[in-house]
Formats: structure tokens, C-alpha cells, sequence
């Protein structure tokens, strides 16, 4: 077995850096000095600043982990886009039916009102008013009332799927942010 003098080794790393940087135009700083000076000193090594003795997986083990933690931060703001589309269109329609309420409220009390009157005079011996015409409207806008009552709850359900999904993303999101952090 061979034993390697690592007083040896950092020189020669020293000097292939210091020849790399003037391949790229960079003199060695006066800063940068310290590294022969360091091989030549009897220190130990700082266990921080020596290179590990081995990467799990090598270089392209590295690789794949990091390749596959960019596809996962990929995923999880595609998945934050489209729920949150998903979410602002259902949030949108909701918005539109509650004008659409707001609209055909007074009409159905309108209408109940015109009916209620024209029973009375009609119990009354009034029969003046035509209560086939009143009931048809009446029921007419009950019916359109009924199924924007329907579709409110639909999107009621929509939105609460829409923000479960939206939440759930944000938290995972969330924790990978934190795991991050704490690497």
C-alpha cells in the first residue's frame, strides 16, 4: 500500500489551481498564497476544509440527486400554477353566479309578492288578474333561482377541491423549501 505525503498533495493541488486560474486570466491572489504555505507547515488539515473521502453514488450519483431535485421543484411550481388557475376560474364563475343572484333575488321576491297579492283579491271576489300568468312567473323565476342555487353549490364544492389542492401543494412546498434551509 502507498502512502501518499499530503504535504505533496495540497502543493500540487495548489499549483494545478493556480495554473488553471491563469488559463482563465486570473493571477493568483495574494489571498491564494496561503495554499503553499499551508503544504509546507506541519498543521493538520481542518477536518471542514478536506475534501470527503467519498460521494455517494460518485459524480453521477450527484448528479442524478440534484437532477432529480430540480424536477421536483419543477413539479411543484407547475402544480402551484395550475391550481391556482384552476382555483381564480372557480373563484371567477363564483363571482358571476353571485351577480347573477343578486339579479334574480328581487325578481323571485317581485314576483312572489304579485302572486300573493293576486291570490288575496282573488279570495276577495277579485279575479281580475290573470293568476295563471302570475304563477308562470313566479315558478319561472323559482326555477332559475333553483338551478343558480344548484350551480353555486357545485362551485362551492369546486372552489373547496380547488383550495385543498392548492394548500396541500403549498405545504409540500413549503416543506421542501424548509428541508432545503436545513441542509
Amino acid at each position: 500500500m502507498s502512502v501518499i505525503n499530503q504535504k505533496d498533495t495540497s502543493l500540487e493541488m495548489s499549483e494545478a489551481l493556480q495554473a488553471e486560474l491563469k488559463e482563465f486570466g486570473d493571477s493568483p491572489r495574494k489571498s491564494s498564497a496561503f495554499l503553499p504555505a499551508m503544504a509546507h507547515s506541519d498543521m493538520p488539515v481542518d477536518a471542514a476544509t478536506r475534501l470527503p473521502r467519498k460521494i455517494a453514488g460518485g459524480f453521477k450519483g450527484l448528479g442524478d440527486d440534484l437532477q432529480k431535485r430540480v424536477e421536483d421543484w419543477r413539479m411543484i411550481v407547475r402544480l402551484l400554477e395550475q391550481q391556482k388557475a384552476i382555483l381564480e376560474m372557480a373563484e371567477s364563475e363564483r363571482d358571476r353566479m353571485m351577480q347573477d343572484f343578486a339579479r334574480i333575488s328581487p325578481d323571485v321576491q317581485e314576483t312572489s309578492r304579485q302572486l300573493a297579492s293576486a291570490i288575496s283579491n282573488a279570495r276577495d271576489g277579485d279575479l281580475s288578474a290573470d293568476l295563471a300568468q302570475r304563477f308562470s312567473r313566479s315558478l319561472f323565476a323559482l326555477n332559475e333561482l333553483e338551478n343558480l342555487a344548484v350551480g353555486l353549490g357545485v362551485n362551492l364544492l369546486s372552489i373547496r377541491s380547488a383550495w385543498e389542492q392548492y394548500a396541500r401543494t403549498a405545504v409540500r412546498a413549503n416543506k421542501m423549501r424548509e428541508e432545503l434551509r436545513s441542509a
